[in-house]
């Protein structure tokens, strides 16, 4: 189970990751191929299920994977964006292609911490992340139970 927190390419929220744009390098050493990595699909409807339960209003949609904190471009912001993609971390896409290749289910969710839209990097702190962010770890635990 991967639980943490993103940059947001389209607006705040929670978000179960479906899929992960592979843009760092520790993916390549386990498979050579593909844009995306993918989550195991009956564990992430499983997360689904654990976020719903607890109350938690969640998006699914896909994530951009970089090597580097805060090393995003406008460029690159704006053409992921366009293509739907809704955060960005720096896990998803490598921890998806090591589960697979170690055959491990996984599945992701993440709290945006952070937009990267508009004319700058804008921080959220009118929630309670640490609050929040235990409720999304306790319903990845009952999702694992």
């Amino acid at each position: 189970m991967n639980i943490g927190c993103a940059g947001g390419l389209q607006h705040e929220g929670i978000f179960l990751c479906t899929k992960a744009l592979r843009d760092e390098g520790t993916s390549y050493h386990y498979e050579s191929h593909g844009h995306y990595a993918f989550p195991d699909k009956v564990l992430t409807k499983k997360l689904g299920n654990s976020l719903a339960k607890a109350g938690l209003d969640y998006e699914k949609g896909a994530s951009w994977t970089i090597d580097a904190v805060y090393r995003e471009t406008k460029a690159e912001i704006e053409k992921y964006k366009k293509q739907g993609i809704k955060t960005v971390e720096m896990e998803s896409s490598a921890l998806f292609v090591l589960a697979k290749s170690k055959k491990v289910k996984i599945a992701s969710a993440f709290i945006v911490s952070d937009t990267l839209y508009g004319e700058r990097k804008k921080f959220h702190r009118e929630f309670n992340f640490k609050k929040l962010f235990r409720r999304l770890f306790e319903a990845g635990v009952d999702c694992l139970s």
